[in-house]
Formats: C-alpha cells, structure tokens, sequence
C-alpha cells in the first residue's frame, strides 16, 4: 500500500515548489561576474605568492598588505556568490558592495593610471579614443544598471525573500466521512 503523494500547501494557496521564485536574470549575471572577479583576484593572488617566493630581494610590506587584501577580496567575493546561490540576502548585499568596490576602484584605475613596467594603449587617432571612451560609458552604464537591479529590484527582493519553512505550513484539513451525506435517496 502506497500512499499518494500529496502537495503542502502555504498560506497563499500554493505549493511550496511555485512558492519559491525563479533565479532572477539578474542574479544570475551577478554570480558570473562574482565567479570571473574570484578567478582574477585569484590568479594575482597566485602569482604575487609565486614572485614572493621566487625572488631573493627582502619582503616589502606593502606587498604583504596587498596580498592580505586580495585574500579578503576572494574571501567576500566567494561568500557572496556562495550567498547568492544559497537565497541568503547576506549574499545578496555582500555582492552589491564588492561589484560597487569593483566599480569605484575601475573608475580610479582609470583616472589614476598606475605607473609601471607596462605602458598605457594609445590611440593612433581621435576615432579610436572616442570609441574607447563611448565603450567604457556603455560598460559603465551597464554595470551600474546591474548593481541597482540587484540591489532595488523587487524579483530580485522577491528571490532573497525566505520562504516558510515546510514544518510551519499547516496542513490540510482531513477528509469528511460524515454518513448524513446525501447520494440522491
């Protein structure tokens, strides 16, 4: 004897798999760019650790500082992909604010270019420099636009929200095997 399964329902009626939203797009997109920012942040982690051990000059501390750095950036870049993908909104705050920090320290990036060993691209006529800066505004624009959907759309918030627990929802009233039923007599 097999029982049949039947579905709990919640308080709205419905079923606690159509309870549950769908990953907005949005979500999605940030937890491929979380994925992409950990795999970098990563990668210089990698061979900052490499250069340190691969050379016999004396330790600077500001090297140091800058791998602790990037350690707590993978750090927080996991935790809110990890967030994201287990519906915490801890997840989804902690993205906002590392894809916002990203976002700044580009535009310092930009503004402040670094000196170093490698040289900036120039442009070999104004075509070329205006199409890099409508580039970099479109990017921008966009990047922007990701990290409000993220932080203010409501499917987003809808996604974020925590469902009732199984346990809570009542269930369904017992059947009725009263004999005062009338089957036509």
């Amino acid at each position: 004897f097999v029982k049949p399964r039947v579905p709990c329902y919640n308080i709205c009626g419905k079923t606690q798999m159509e309870a549950k939203p769908k990953r907005p797009l949005t979500v999605w997109i940030a937890q491929i760019l979380l994925l992409i920012f950990t795999l970098v942040f990563s990668a210089s982690i990698v061979a900052a650790v490499a250069g340190l051990f691969g050379s016999a000059t004396a330790i600077n501390i500001g090297f140091l500082v800058a791998i602790v750095l990037n350690i707590g950036s993978v750090l927080a870049l996991v935790a809110a992909f990890w967030g994201m993908a287990q519906r915490k909104p801890y997840g989804r705050w902690i993205g906002v604010g590392m894809l916002s920090l990203i976002f700044v320290l580009s535009i310092i990036g930009q503004i402040m270019q670094p000196a170093g060993p490698i040289k900036p691209y120039e442009y070999d006529n104004s075509i070329q420099r205006w199409s890099a800066g409508a580039t970099q505004v479109v990017m921008g624009v966009l990047f922007l636009s990701l990290i409000a959907y993220l932080a203010f759309a409501s499917k987003v918030t809808n996604f974020f929200t925590p469902t009732e627990p199984l346990e809570s929802i009542p269930p369904p009233p017992p059947p009725s095997f009263d004999e005062e039923q009338t089957d036509g007599n």
